[in-house]
């Protein structure tokens, strides 16, 4: 089976989908975020305040060449690991991307409660311009996404059992 890379957008639904999906195949789970917070020994939110973007950026691709190690796991993403082309080169090589596609309204949705959480959003007042920034992020993000083996549309999905068992059934692994 090797490494699955769960890709997209922040809110798309990776790391719910990912445990989902990682028990589905009995294989281990791994959210990039939640191994960059215990190799730092810190919060995301924390790094990004202290040390910048580009040292967050630095311990996301240390991090993923770690996690790159694992053999038969399901790996949820950053949302943006992908824009270095390093990091998408390494995780071409040693596993299989699945892009979670999810609209702009279904980001917003999900998220506009909870932008205090993320870094690149915490700034975000309105509705307007959170629905402006995840456009933004999403038209820079999007062409390294669609280098996915397989994309899966989200929006009217309803739960994360349910896109689990979409892109279990869209590896063909039985």
């Amino acid at each position: 089976m090797g490494v699955i890379y769960l890709a997209g957008m922040t809110g798309a639904g990776k790391t719910t989908v990912g445990r989902c999906l990682a028990s589905k195949l009995g294989c281990a789970f791994l959210d990039l975020d939640e191994e960059i917070e215990r190799i730092a020994g810190t919060s995301i939110i924390e790094i990004f305040a202290a040390d910048g973007e580009e040292v967050f950026r630095d311990l996301e691709t240390a991090s993923l060449v770690n996690i790159g190690e694992t053999k038969d796991a399901v790996v949820a993403l950053g949302a943006g690991v992908l824009e270095r082309e390093t990091n998408l080169f390494h995780v071409q090589r040693i596993g299989t991307i699945i892009y979670l596609r999810a609209s702009i309204e279904t980001l917003f949705e999900r998220i506009s409660a909870e932008t205090s959480k993320r870094p690149l959003l915490q700034d975000a007042y309105t509705d307007s311009d959170l629905r402006s920034r995840l456009s933004d992020m999403l038209k820079r993000r999007e062409p390294h996404y669609l280098t996915a083996s397989l994309i899966v549309d989200v929006d009217d999905l309803q739960s994360a059992e349910t896109v689990a068992e979409r892109v279990y059934n869209g590896l063909n692994l039985r």
